[in-house]
């Protein structure tokens, strides 16, 4: 009885594991520069296949006994699925929304995989965040106008088609440093594909 007990507990760190990854799979930290490529990008924002589902399982069969479904169980399990999305460490001259000359560059490949063959059918969402210092408020509009001056350089400069794209603001809600409120990464762009 131990050991079936170990079974089902195995089984079921298993499923979990496997939807944590499949979830992992699809969220990206923020991207350095060395790694941003036209490529990697693709990659990045490339949604994963919604129809993928977990097969459903009619039991764990155990020696001599098979053990029920739950009610959780009862219904197929789908594999959670998340946006596909790349954090990009877009810099800006201090207390603007002017793009430096390296994130120009940076956008110069984003904007080649949001024209390639593989993404060309889709729109993305272009999220300014802020660093928590200094007032809330004004960190929700410089974020903005961040976003708005990210958008503009893929339309003005590399011709992506402007209804692709929806520039938002998100100021300092969303702290990938909480802990570190002048850390760099709290302050990026991040693209987000639209499905839907």
């Amino acid at each position: 009885m131990q050991r079936n007990s170990r079974n089902i507990v195995l089984t079921t760190f298993c499923s979990l594991f496997f939807i944590c990854s499949s979830l992992s799979a699809q969220t990206n930290d923020v991207l350095q520069k060395k790694d941003v490529t036209t490529n990697s990008l693709i990659d990045a924002l490339t949604p994963a296949d919604k129809s993928a589902a977990i097969p459903e399982q009619s039991g764990v069969r155990t020696r001599s006994f098979k053990v029920g479904k739950t009610s959780a169980q009862l219904a197929p399990m789908k594999t959670p699925t998340s946006s596909a999305s790349a954090s990009l460490m877009i810099t800006f001259e201090t207390q603007s929304s002017k793009l430096t000359t390296e994130s120009k560059q940076i956008l110069d490949k984003l904007a080649a995989a949001l024209i390639s063959e593989k993404l060309a059918g889709f729109k993305f969402s272009i999220e300014g965040h802020a660093d928590s210092r200094g007032n809330s408020e004004k960190n929700m509009k410089l974020s903005e106008e961040r976003a708005e001056a990210v958008r503009q350089q893929l339309i003005s400069q590399h011709h992506v088609d402007a209804a692709r794209l929806i520039a938002i603001g998100k100021g300092d809600t969303e702290q990938l440093n909480p802990g570190n409120p002048a850390a760099p990464e709290n302050r990026r762009v991040r693209i987000v594909t639209l499905t839907e």
